[in-house]
């Protein structure tokens, strides 16, 4: 996991967690020692602006409450997982034999491409960095 998806993952883990966030859980969810911890969140306090406090009465990271709301990553950020997800349904569309799946799934990828194309990245020079190689079908 590069900085980036760190920065993401801890985000999200901040943001979707109703208490504070252990430490311990945090090191295990970003594959990572104390001392990296500390610095992604150090990046993302002093470059992003993020809220981030620790808790000393539940004993974990969190959000500070009254600017936590007003406080979102900067951009449209993706996880290695989801890039190989958004390329895999990608993939799917394109290669689809049938025009049912492909105009079923064709609105997903038209919500998506405005989204990469305002990071300026489009599926066109994804699709050409990465390859999928389909599995051989014992049918056809």
């Amino acid at each position: 996991m590069d900085k980036w998806e760190k920065v993401v993952v801890l985000h999200r883990l901040l943001r979707g967690s109703k208490y504070c966030v252990p430490k311990e859980n945090i090191l295990r969810d970003l594959e990572c020692s104390e001392a990296t911890f500390h610095r992604i969140r150090g990046f993302m306090q002093t470059h992003l602006g993020a809220p981030i406090g620790f808790n000393h009465t539940y004993g974990g990271y969190c959000y500070e409450a009254a600017r936590a709301k007003q406080f979102e990553l900067p951009g449209l950020w993706f996880t290695r997982k989801e890039i190989e997800a958004l390329l895999s349904l990608d993939y799917a569309i394109e290669s689809m034999a049938g025009d049912f799946f492909r105009d079923m799934l064709s609105p997903v990828k038209s919500r998506v491409e405005p989204l990469l194309r305002a990071q300026n990245t489009h599926l066109a020079v994804l699709r050409e960095r990465i390859k999928i190689i389909p599995i051989q079908s014992p049918f056809g």
